[in-house]
């Protein structure tokens, strides 16, 4: 419906922002003290769109900066919705970079969306030829923005590996108690995975509420125990082995007493530990674990190994890996137990046959039944029962020798395939990592090598493109601001690693300049406050946490762009800021003091309104001007008001057109 008046409500910018109607609509200019220009607010065109026409559509809202992106992973569908940089050719990047030139537009650029990690993950574990395409889109996005930007991001998501929010050090207060929980019995049933260090792949996992049994080796106290209740007691705590290694009580100690060091070669620990024996029930004892030991044991081991350090997972996954190798060498042992003995008498039993087999020849045929020997059958208590037989000596040592042979070829199979898996095993053991160790490191190399290619698409740009990682949802690392921090740094230092490993530059401190400049975190205001979900605590405390994380990140120089939406903090609705509970001015206040004012506006359904809600919360408000109120004549065409009837027949007095009709559907007016 429109309206008349000229200087009245025409439009839903009107909203009656007069001086008559102050008080139910109050003036939205707010006083700032360093107010955010209107300029650098911008806003993120349809990614599932055409990014050309996207352009065009918010040049003609108003934008000062637009961001494109892209949805589609591989070969592309624009019909789906499926975009990609590869579908816009050389002329549409012309028409884009000179469109927003032209128009004095900033344009920044999000790689796929598709890409939800930089690490690799799969639902089998870490695979480079995953990561390798993940690194491929962002580079197809990087060469896009050198041809359509004068520089500046490239954002990417980040979405690394599964982790539990209990085991962080953030997760909690300084005095122990939870400050986020996936869920409330998430500290009794926490996973932690563990990956083969070589291929990546998942070979274990421990939930905290898993137990494991493992043999009880013998240590100083049992040694001393046992020998005193042999009646020969022995002291071995507090003083030295045959090693020179001071002895502890709890310290593993082999038949002769001597130390066997916990970070000893796995070779090494099963040739000497020794499972403690019972006599009184006839076997080997096993105490069971729970992850209170695997914890106290990393932790111990940490302590005592910094620069490895291994997770209760690992150890966990260790002690099973053990249990196993235990098995397979048992097996070996078992089978192999008499394998020289044997080897040694099918000599003897091969040179005894040659020697027999000449004696026979040089025999009559008549005579050679005196050197027969008799065969026996069935065991040796029944022997004498069953029927007599002879046979020739090499007869009889030729059926040895078969023998012989079978049983080898028995131990040769069932032995040598489990002492192969029992290398397997401990080859297996030599390589374990745990998850978060290896991921981090992929997710490092993956954004450094990005930001080389950044570094080389920026030397006929008039800004340094930079490659910007940004937080995404709770569930998975590199969405809490410290995890985003961490990723950042460990980028940089790898970045500034493989430039001094290529010799582009001669000094550390100028790669790090370099790694500063093409390595910059995209902080989505919208997507942290989606953690007010799993926070411990109230509304107050859980904004005090957000803007204290804030503050941290700028401190280290971490954030270089801006994504604003709004929420209610669980789902991240993208609702037009200033509608939802996410503390958007705030934000940008305190990144606007420490110099970060790349700001863009991620609209949902509402289109420019978000931007239009982004522009009101920094005081910057757009709404029309009204001159006196609205009278019953200026609604269109006046139906209302007017001192005479209408004269046309209208709502339940009109006839229907139906009834009016001839036969043929012919009207009659």
């Amino acid at each position: 419906m429109s309206y008349y008046s000229g200087f009245e409500y025409g439009n839903s910018m009107d909203r009656y922002f007069n001086p008559i109607d102050a008080e139910g609509n109050p003036n939205f200019e707010i006083p700032w003290a360093d107010k955010v220009d209107i300029s650098q607010i911008g806003i993120s065109a349809p990614p599932m769109k055409d990014q050309l026409q996207g352009l065009k559509a918010k040049i003609f809202q108003g934008a000062r900066k637009v961001e494109l992106g892209f949805m589609g992973k591989g070969k592309g569908s624009k019909s789906q919705g499926a975009t990609t940089p590869e579908q816009l050719d050389k002329d549409a990047r012309r028409d884009i970079k000179e469109l927003a030139d032209f128009n004095k537009v900033k344009i920044s650029v999000h790689a796929t969306t598709a890409v939800g990690n930089l690490s690799g993950l799969t639902d089998r574990g870490f695979l480079d030829e995953e990561r390798e395409k993940a690194l491929h889109e962002i580079e197809r996005t990087i060469d896009f923005a050198a041809d359509t930007t004068h520089g500046g991001p490239v954002v990417v998501h980040l979405g690394e590996f599964p982790r539990a929010m209990s085991e962080e050090d953030w997760g909690e207060t300084k005095d122990g108690k939870p400050k986020f929980l996936m869920y409330p019995e998430e500290a009794k049933h926490a996973r932690q995975f563990v990956v083969d260090g070589y291929t990546g792949q998942f070979v274990g996992q421990i939930s905290k509420d898993q137990v494991v049994y493992e043999p009880k080796w013998l240590t100083a106290k049992d040694y001393e125990e046992d020998m005193k209740a042999k009646g020969t007691p022995i002291k071995l705590v507090g003083k030295r082995d045959k090693y020179g290694n001071i002895i502890h009580e709890d310290d593993w100690v082999d038949l002769d007493g001597n130390v066997i060091p916990k970070d000893a070669d796995p070779e090494e620990l099963f040739r000497r530990r020794v499972p403690r024996w019972d006599s009184k029930g006839a076997k080997f004892e096993t105490v069971k674990r729970t992850w209170d030991y695997f914890k106290q044991k990393a932790d111990e081991w940490n302590r005592e190994h910094p620069d490895q350090k291994k997770t209760p997972a690992m150890i966990f996954y260790e002690t099973q890996l053990d249990n196993q190798i235990l098995q397979n060498k048992g097996s070996s042992l078992f089978y192999s137990r008499e394998y020289d003995e044997l080897r040694e008498n099918l000599a003897k039993a091969k040179k005894a046959y040659e020697e027999y087999q000449k004696l026979e020849k040089s025999i009559p045929e008549k005579e050679r039944w005196r050197i027969a020997v008799e065969r026996v059958f069935g065991r040796g208590d029944i022997a004498h029962l069953m029927p007599r037989e002879h046979e020739m000596p090499t007869q009889a040592l030729q059926r040895y020798i078969d023998d012989i042979q079978k049983n080898m070829r028995f131990m040769h199979e069932a032995s040598a395939a489990a002492d192969a898996r029992a290398a397997e095993l401990l080859d297996l053991k030599r390589r374990l990592k745990p998850m978060e160790d290896y991921a981090k490191e992929k997710t490092a190399d993956t954004i450094a090598r990005a930001a080389e290619r950044a570094m080389a698409k920026s030397k006929k740009l008039k800004e340094p493109l930079y490659i910007s990682p940004e937080n995404i949802f709770p569930e998975t690392y590199g969405s809490h601001p410290s995890e985003l921090r961490e990723i950042i740094l460990k980028a940089r230092d790898k970045f500034a690693q493989r430039l001094l490993e290529t010799k582009k530059v001669s000094s550390k401190k100028e790669a790090m300049e370099l790694a500063k400049k093409h390595i910059k975190a995209t902080f989505d205001i919208g997507h942290a406050y989606t953690w007010r979900k799993y926070f411990v605590g109230s509304d107050k405390e859980f904004h005090e946490w957000l803007m204290k994380e804030i503050d941290k990140l700028n401190k280290d120089e971490i954030v270089g762009h801006i994504h604003v939406s709004d929420n209610f903090g669980y789902e991240d609705e993208h609702v037009t800021p200033g509608k939802g509970l996410v503390p958007i001015k705030e934000a940008i206040e305190r990144f606007k003091k420490a110099g970060v004012t790349d700001i863009i506006v991620e609209p949902a359904e509402q289109d420019y309104l978000a931007m239009l809600g982004a522009w009101n919360i920094i005081g910057r408000p757009i709404y029309g001007v009204a001159n006196g109120g609205l009278g019953w004549t200026d609604i269109e065409h006046s139906y209302f008001g007017r001192t005479a009837p209408p004269y046309f027949l209208y709502g339940d007095a009109a006839p229907s057109p139906q009834e009016w009709t001839l036969w043929s559907g012919v009207k009659l007016e």
